[in-house]
């Protein structure tokens, strides 16, 4: 991943040989502006003229938070409805909730119990991988001296803490967190 001044550009070689790569443009860009976006970083630059063509873009999003109710009496959000991630984390966060609202319906005597203890037990998590997340988008708009120290510092944070500092978000369980 390198971070530049008009986004993220992501890139890793494919088992056959060619490179998927993948650009996140802040800012109203078209298809064809994703030369111009990272002409001023080599390796982009570089993949970006080997394409043999750009899809049409897709535009990068702000999420909204969770909302205040996730839960009436007898209805309860969960999944993307509750909380749309990005970051990679919708899938596994639905999994989660899944979980622990099973967990949470098993463990109460009225559904009205089961739905307040799922809240109860998830709102913490959902609320630090909503944070986290906005925090991954929040690094993309930085200024050129923030990228220069971030590529500076990164290798060594990935080598040396990135288990340590992601480990949270997964090795969660559920299970161990719900209501009961």
């Amino acid at each position: 991943m390198t971070f530049c001044r008009n986004g993220a550009f992501i890139h890793l070689a494919a088992p056959d040989g060619t490179v998927w790569w993948q650009a996140q443009i802040t800012g109203p860009l078209s298809a064809l502006d994703v030369r111009t976006a990272f002409a001023d970083a080599p390796v982009p630059a570089a993949i970006v003229a080997a394409a043999t063509s750009i899809d049409r873009p897709q535009p990068h999003h702000l999420l909204d938070p969770a909302p205040a109710v996730w839960h009436t009496d007898r209805v309860v959000l969960l999944g993307d409805a509750l909380h749309p991630i990005g970051a990679g984390q919708g899938a596994a966060m639905a999994l989660e909730d899944a979980v622990a609202l099973t967990g949470a319906v098993r463990a109460a005597s009225t559904v009205e119990e089961a739905l307040a203890a799922y809240e109860t037990a998830r709102r913490p998590r959902v609320t630090k991988v909503l944070r986290t997340a906005d925090d991954n988008r929040g690094v993309k708009l930085e200024g050129r001296l923030q990228r220069t120290l971030r590529e500076l510092i990164m290798p060594v944070v990935l080598r040396h803490g990135f288990e340590r500092a992601t480990g949270w978000l997964y090795d969660y369980d559920p299970r161990t967190t719900a209501v009961r």
